[in-house]
């Protein structure tokens, strides 16, 4: 490993240092597949990976052929616009960079404090969530509980890209000029990236560094920083817009905010303590129970058929997505009743909503972000591959789990969203 290291880390690393192995089984596997695998075929997939690294700027014959495997891998029919794909290579090559600019002029402090009041308020609700269930003890509750409460809240961005001398600090050791071709400019922008993500060993950790850009629309749960990450381009409509109703805000980025604390206790996530470390803290008997109601999520999605398929949803591939998206929309719900209850009215109502209830509102809201459309080829690698379950089943599962969705929209007992038996962990 010592040769390929960058050389100002040989101080601290050479051939007899201690590595931290995380996924032990995969290299396990990966260590077999590599020993009972025809050499020349190891070789021509390290050569195919390398050339598809730089496949998008090799020329119109090398973008042929990915074109062609991207068409059966996801049905996709042409490749994204030359512009586009620049503006995606620079947002994740020089993400502190871009999310300067993007945060400058898209973000403020004023939406990073009502997204902390959510984020706070869905917090609470899970902490009452959990006080309240009966198949947990009261020593595995109190862990929970300070789980919880010792979670990281990483909200829109780093400081220190508002802070003009710190970002100049922070790329000075990447040198480009304008006679740099486009190619020589990723080659560096590459190597300093890899350097730098090796230096990071020697300065104290960061727990509300952003490794992604800001820009990024998306949310992550880290298990082993028990962090919560929700970059300023996730926190725009249709999530969450400053004007919109509370209830509109809480059905589309409170249900998000919930999904992802609720990964910190999903399948994966509960075998992670307060401080991220690989640690149990539960008690046996609720663990066996976490795991007896987990089994009704597994038997409720195994049930999905895709759309337009022949497959069936794998229940237990999408257990830690189906445990959050099911999480996160009841406390998302519970939580926006108490801030009505707290401000003691309703908000003004939208244009041409003015026929639905406040709680009709907050699931339309919610049901609006999986929006979209797939292709059969894309459906079909989702379901074989994918850890999310299909949109439609985002949607239907945890709303047919929830009796207030019910009530809020009439369902006939025994309907297809008011079904009766339900799922419920968290």
């Amino acid at each position: 490993m010592y040769h390929l290291i960058p050389a100002s880390m040989h101080d601290i690393i050479d051939n007899q240092t201690n590595i931290i192995i995380q996924e032990v089984e995969f290299m396990k596997n990966l260590s077999n597949l590599l020993s009972t695998t025809n050499k020349r075929i190891i070789a021509n997939y390290i050569f195919w990976r390398t050339i598809d690294v730089w496949s998008d700027i090799l020329g119109k014959k090398i973008g042929d052929i990915r074109l062609k495997l991207t068409r059966v891998m996801s049905g996709q029919q042409k490749m994204i616009p030359r512009w586009q794909q620049c503006v995606q290579r620079t947002e994740n090559l020089l993400a502190q960079a871009t999310s300067a600019l993007f945060v400058r002029k898209h973000f403020s402090s004023e939406i990073r404090k009502e997204v902390l009041d959510i984020l706070e308020n869905i917090k609470k609700a899970f902490q009452d969530i959990v006080e309240e269930i009966d198949w947990m003890d009261n020593s595995t509750k109190k862990a929970a509980l300070q789980k919880v409460a010792a979670i990281t809240n990483k909200i829109g961005y780093h400081d220190m890209i508002m802070n003009d001398t710190a970002l100049t600090e922070y790329y000075k050791k990447l040198n480009i000029t304008s006679k740099d071709s486009y190619f020589q400019i990723l080659r560096k922008i590459a190597k300093w990236d890899a350097e730098r993500y090796f230096l990071r060993l020697k300065k104290p950790f960061d727990k509300y560094e952003f490794v992604q850009s800001a820009s990024t629309v998306n949310a992550f749960f880290t298990f082993r920083m028990n962090s919560l990450t929700l970059p300023a381009g996730f926190l725009t409509s249709p999530f969450f817009n400053r004007y919109y109703p509370k209830a509109a805000n809480y059905g589309a980025l409170g249900t998000v905010m919930g999904h992802e604390l609720t990964h910190g206790f999903d399948d994966d996530g509960s075998l992670y303590d307060m401080n991220g470390n690989l640690n149990n803290w539960w008690s046996k008997e609720s663990y066996k129970n976490f795991r007896n109601k987990a089994q009704c999520f597994i038997e409720q999605y195994d049930s999905y058929k895709v759309p337009n398929t022949d497959f069936k949803v794998n229940g237990k591939l999408t257990l830690g997505e189906n445990i959050a998206d099911n999480g996160g929309i009841k406390q998302s719900f519970r939580a926006y009743k108490k801030y009505i209850e707290q401000i003691g009215h309703s908000a003004h109502k939208l244009p041409g909503m003015s026929k639905f209830t406040d709680e009709q509102i907050f699931f339309l809201s919610f049901a609006q972000v999986w929006c979209g459309h797939q292709t059969k080829e894309a459906q079909i690698k989702q379901v074989l591959t994918n850890e999310h379950s299909p949109a439609k089943y985002r949607v239907n599962g945890p709303l047919s789990n929830l009796p207030e969705f019910s009530q809020a929209f009439n369902c006939s007992f025994g309907s297809l969203l008011n079904p009766q038996k339900r799922c419920s962990v968290w």
